[in-house]
């Protein structure tokens, strides 16, 4: 024989149409059937159709008996596209509805802050109010005391003016009593009646005198 004439041999993989596989010797490393053993009906004991080229297939699906693996395919892809794009929708609204929660946390918890915040300068103005009205208490109580003590200390100083003048007047010396003016000595009766009558007489005189001259 000659050489370098032979092919070369592989063990080759057979795969058949129903999915069964096994090994044999070949020139070609891999083998596509459309039956073997596993669906033969001689031993499996069932009737199946051998369609080589797809015509069975062809006929029932162009009289509406059934799907083909084509059609079947496609369907599920967009099936499958369908179910994704709406798992990728609900991830999405999970997705928008944490987001959503988070901000309404962090909004509950920037009030509630803003209210605790709020809360203490209320209470702490609240003690300043009555810090502020406990001093001015304090100050009316020192001012109604020392009102109090300075009525208490009037009468006490009234009383020691009083004294003090007293004690003045008696350590001063009395004045001497002035002297009293003699009394003038009374004109007799008779000498006042004269003198009384005398403007009398005059005039009397002068009336009697003025018609002899004419």
């Amino acid at each position: 024989m000659k050489e370098k004439i032979h092919p070369k041999w592989f063990t080759a993989t057979v795969v058949c149409a129903c999915g069964n596989t096994f090994t044999t010797g070949s020139t070609v490393e891999k083998l596509h059937v459309e039956i073997c053993s596993a669906c033969h009906p001689f031993f499996t004991g069932k009737q199946k159709f051998v369609d080589t080229e797809g015509r069975v297939e062809k006929f029932m699906t162009k009289y509406g008996t059934v799907e083909s693996q084509k059609t079947k395919k496609t369907r599920a892809a967009e099936e499958a596209k369908v179910k994704k794009a709406a798992q990728d929708a609900a991830e999405a609204e999970a997705g928008k509805a944490v987001a959503v929660a988070a901000a309404q946390e962090t909004a509950r918890k920037a009030a509630a802050e803003k209210a605790a915040q709020t809360r203490s300068e209320a209470v702490e103005a609240i003690e300043e109010a009555v810090d502020a009205v406990a001093t001015a208490e304090a100050v009316v109580e020192e001012a109604v005391e020392e009102a109090e003590s300075a009525e208490a200390a009037a009468p006490k100083a009234k009383a020691k003016k009083s004294v003090k003048a007293t004690s003045a007047k008696a350590a001063a010396p009395k004045k001497a009593a002035a002297p009293k003016k003699a009394a003038a000595p009374k004109k007799p009766k008779a000498v006042a009646k004269k003198t009384a009558a005398e403007p009398k007489a005059k005039k009397v005189a002068a009336k009697t005198k003025s018609p002899k001259s004419k």
